[in-house]
């Protein structure tokens, strides 16, 4: 066997020794700790949108007990009177409530 070929064996092994010790420490070291981050990261941002949603509900909630207790709003539902639409329900209400949405129950639960 010639010197060449014996350097290039030599290289080829040493080559390969070099991409497999190199994708086990990848596989081995490196990606745990990024899939660890990874999920560290996802239960963080899973908790912040749980509490973001938490907070928005308690906004909503208030804001559904002022309107359940307001007499204008009962008087509505039973008179469906077109005076309180025009001068309650307008677009400022809405965003004031940061709301695209408002309905009125009956105690039927139907929506007046």
């Amino acid at each position: 066997m010639s010197l060449r070929t014996q350097i290039a064996a030599l290289l080829g092994t040493l080559l390969t020794l070099l991409i497999g010790s190199t994708y086990a420490i990848h596989m081995l070291v490196v990606m745990p700790t990024f899939r660890q981050l990874e999920q560290q990261d996802a239960e963080r941002d899973l908790d912040r949108c749980r509490d973001a949603i938490g907070r928005d509900i308690e906004l909503l909630s208030h804001s559904v007990l002022d309107w359940s207790a307001w007499d204008a709003v009962y008087d509505y539902v039973e008179s469906r009177n077109k005076e309180f639409e025009a001068s309650t329900l307008y677009d400022e209400v809405y965003e004031h409530a940061h709301v695209n949405c408002l309905c009125i129950l009956n105690r039927d639960h139907q929506l007046v």
